[in-house]
């Protein structure tokens, strides 16, 4: 009987129970993983450093002019935030120089040349028409142009060239 004592009460699990508590852990984990893919949305794309790149490079490339507005057919170039995100490009790849891999070292170039040629092709595009000359300009995107005076001229601001280089271009198609 001293021994009894000395080994405390045997725990008895039967096979229904451990299959019981297998099937109940197995549902709390399918729960939690159905919990999670309804947090992430299914149409977005992984968060990696191309993904990061390959945003910015979009937002340059509409700012290029990529897309006319789909209400107004006007094409928008807008060279600063182009520009701007070129420049945001740039500081990636001097920050993270020699800690990238070789595939996205080289995307991460080859996106940079792509748009630098394009912002140089866009940019001598407009100067070709004149800045727009069939274009409404604005600046700041507030519209720069005025209305004709009554013999129909152009007010002197709207023909003088300005200072200042625009920060937004629409050219109608």
């Amino acid at each position: 009987m001293a021994e009894e004592g000395k080994q405390g009460p045997k725990l008895q699990i039967d096979a229904d129970w451990k299959a019981s508590a297998q099937a109940e852990k197995a549902r709390l984990s399918e729960q939690e993983r159905s919990r999670e893919s309804r947090r992430a949305d299914p149409g977005l794309p992984k968060a990696t450093f191309s993904t990061l790149i390959d945003m910015l490079a979009s937002q340059a490339i509409m700012s290029l002019g990529a897309m006319a507005d789909p209400k107004t057919g006007r094409v928008i170039v807008d060279p600063a935030g182009a520009k701007f995100s070129i420049d945001l490009l740039v500081v990636l790849e001097d920050k993270s120089k020699n800690n990238l891999s070789q595939e996205e070292a080289d995307h991460l170039k080859h996106l940079l040349t792509e748009l630098r040629a394009r912002f140089v092709q866009v940019m001598q595009l407009v100067e070709a028409h004149g800045g727009g000359a069939h274009a409404d300009e604005f600046e700041d995107g507030d519209d720069d142009t005025a209305a004709p005076d009554e013999a129909g001229n152009a007010p002197a601001a709207a023909v003088e060239p300005k200072e200042q280089p625009k920060s937004k271009i629409i050219i109608e198609e």
